[in-house]
């Protein structure tokens, strides 16, 4: 299986991040299987995106529905996390849904 390219959060990600803030690594990524598991995480495959799957709005329309929900390029995500900042911030998007929905370790 190919890792998760795009990510999609149905839900809110302000409310998302402030539940995660306090939990550690391992208790975060639970969170995030147990949200993929009632299918308010969804994602396109790195293999899925080289091959021309590279709009999960569309693909999910139907899942999503009226809710809201917010998107991330996994690939940008650990570009970001790369470069060089302040340690906070770097502990912040660590600390974000989007770094157990990647599935991003150092």
């Amino acid at each position: 299986m190919s890792a998760p390219r795009l990510v999609l959060l149905i839900g809110s990600q302000e409310a998302l991040n402030a539940e995660f803030r306090p939990l550690e690594i391992s208790d975060r990524r639970n969170k995030i299987r147990s949200l993929a598991q009632l299918g308010l995480i969804q994602t396109i495959s790195q293999e899925d995106y080289n091959d021309g799957v590279v709009d999960i709005i569309d693909r999910y329309r139907d899942v999503i529905q009226d809710n809201e929900y917010v998107t991330a390029d996994c690939l940008s995500y650990s570009e970001t996390l790369k470069r060089t900042m302040a340690k906070e911030a770097k502990v912040a998007l660590k600390a974000s849904w989007i770094f157990s929905a990647c599935g991003i370790i150092e």
